[in-house]
This record gives C-alpha cells, structure tokens and sequence, in this order.
C-alpha cells in the first residue's frame, strides 16, 4: 500500500472516531489528507450517543468535532453520502438510502454503506 498525502484518500469508519478521535482529528487538522466520513458513520455515532456511558460520549465527541471542523476544513475533511455527494454541515443529515434490488437482506446494513463509500473514491478519485 503506497500511502502519499495530498494523493491519497482516508475512508473512516465509525471505531476510529470513536477508538482514535485524537488521530483522526489530528489527519483531519494537518490538512495533508483527504478524510472522508460517509453519511452512515455519522448515522451510527448518532445512535450510539444516546448511550449513556463512555461509548455514548465518545459518539458525541466524534459527532462535535466533525461538526465543527466540516466548514473550516472542508479541504481535508467531507461527509459523502451514500450517493457521492458531499454535506458542508451535519444540521441536516438524514438519508433515503437506495439498495438494489437484486441484493439480500444481509448486504443491506451499514458496513456496507461505509464500504460503498471507500469504493465509490476509488472509483471517482479526483486531485484536490
């Protein structure tokens, strides 16, 4: 895996934020990546801060800093939606997510969202 900043694309999923907010923000901060957030994260860590315990905290945390840094480091950190789009802010980030069809139930869930997310880069990868 050839890693290089400024070229190279970071797809989070929801146990960074939630395992290695400091790391994250400090990728997000250096702004010499690239970090994408896809919307289902952010869909996750809404769920799980309404825990009332560490995790639940660590969900808010992760959900006030993406929150705050979205426009000031709209360069280096993007929230992608299920379709590609990009959000500029989390004060509206509910979605209509379309599977297809021809998939199963098991291929219907967040993680695959995620992956989609990682993959839908790949695919449109663009020079900033």
């Amino acid at each position: 895996l050839h890693v290089i900043p400024g070229y190279t694309v970071l797809v989070v999923d929801t146990n960074i934020l939630l395992d290695s907010l400091a790391s994250f923000a400090s990728l997000v901060e250096s702004e010499r990546w690239t970090v994408i957030v896809p919307l289902a994260v952010i869909t996750e860590l809404d769920g799980l801060s309404a825990n009332n315990n560490q995790l639940g905290v660590a969900a808010a945390e992760s959900i006030a800093y993406i929150s705050s840094h979205a426009r000031t480091h709209s360069v280096s950190l993007k929230i992608q939606t299920s379709q590609g789009n990009y959000l500029h802010t989390l004060g509206l980030r509910s979605e209509d997510v379309q599977f297809d069809s021809d998939e199963s139930l098991s291929e219907r869930n967040m993680d695959d969202l995620i992956l989609r997310a990682a993959v839908w880069q790949d695919d449109h990868w663009v020079d900033r």
